[in-house]
């Protein structure tokens, strides 16, 4: 059995449907197990998971918030994966794993930091808006690294916004405050795909100019893409991302070592690029094929 305990968002729910496809292709049964978004509800259902399960994931949130159900899948036999954090996983059983880890994010960030660049020609200020997650920060911190080596005219600034406000008008309101508050912003970027949802309408209410980006999309904010009103987007769509930490998982039970998942096919979605939005375009566009062969699968 393999359970992923995941916050109901709209990634998630991509995300949790394809870890289901993924596992009954290696032969394993996968379920999704939702949590109200606390630490608190977190280990309860963590905790839940374990005790009926082979395989839990959990992403987004690092190793010290999960100490119980850590000591628990090590004892239990089971194997804890913790995906997008940049802690290093400790054993298997226990947590053995970490999906989109090491690098993964910081290449994210470096991407978006070139593909800002180019969009305003080197002379930009942009206010990125996260979140209080490790893969959030870590992402900021590379593209703001990057941004400074290369681009002595441009401008770096970050805001975290509290994930229980994101999807609603305190979020969209704290944007376009930040942008008020610093004329010289002419660029948004956010870290998750539907962060930016109702933002160029908002910013064009209040007779704001300033281009909007992101990385991980939803297929709405590339259906704004596609219209003209975002510029880019960056990232693996959830569908492969799934496909990866099944791979990872089963890689990792079969070597018995730890092992940390950090490499992706990461894709740039532009106006100029997008022919359909629904689902989110995966590429390779062969990548169930080539999993099934990677498995063994297609003999």
């Amino acid at each position: 059995m393999f359970t992923d305990v995941f916050q109901g968002n709209p990634i998630g729910l991509t995300y949790a449907e394809a870890l289901k496809e993924a596992a009954n292709e290696v032969g394993w049964e996968g379920r999704s197990v939702t949590f109200n978004g606390s630490v608190e509800d977190l280990n309860i259902k963590a905790m839940e998971a374990i005790e009926t399960s082979d395989i839990v994931f959990v992403d987004g949130f690092p190793a010290a918030a999960l100490t119980g159900p850590i000591a628990a899948a090590k004892e239990k036999g089971v194997l804890l994966m913790l995906g997008s954090i940049t802690d290093e996983p400790e054993s298997v059983p226990g947590f053995g794993s970490v999906p989109q880890g090491g690098t993964w994010f910081e290449q994210i960030g470096e991407l978006a930091a070139y593909m800002f660049m180019d969009s305003t020609g080197c002379e930009g200020s942009v206010a990125y808006f996260g979140i209080p997650y490790p893969a959030s920060r870590a992402a900021a911190e590379r593209m703001g690294e990057v941004i400074a080596e290369v681009c002595n005219d441009c401008a770096f600034s970050t805001t975290e916004l509290p994930v229980a406000d994101l999807g609603s008008p305190a979020a969209t309101n704290a944007v376009v405050s930040k942008v008020q508050a610093d004329p010289s912003v002419d660029f948004t970027y956010f870290f998750l795909g539907g962060m930016a949802t109702g933002v160029p309408a908002a910013l064009k209410t209040a007779g704001l100019d300033a281009q909007v980006a992101g990385s991980i999309p939803t297929s709405s904010d590339l259906a704004t893409t596609k219209a003209g009103e975002n510029t880019f987007w960056v990232g693996t769509a959830a569908d492969i991302t799934a496909w990866l930490t099944v791979d990872l998982a089963a890689r990792t039970l079969e070597s018995g070592e730890p092992m940390i998942g950090d490499q992706a096919p990461l894709a740039v979605y532009t106006q100029d690029n997008l022919d359909e939005v629904e689902p989110v375009p995966a590429y390779p566009v062969d990548y169930r094929e080539q999993f099934k062969a990677l498995w063994g699968l297609d003999e």
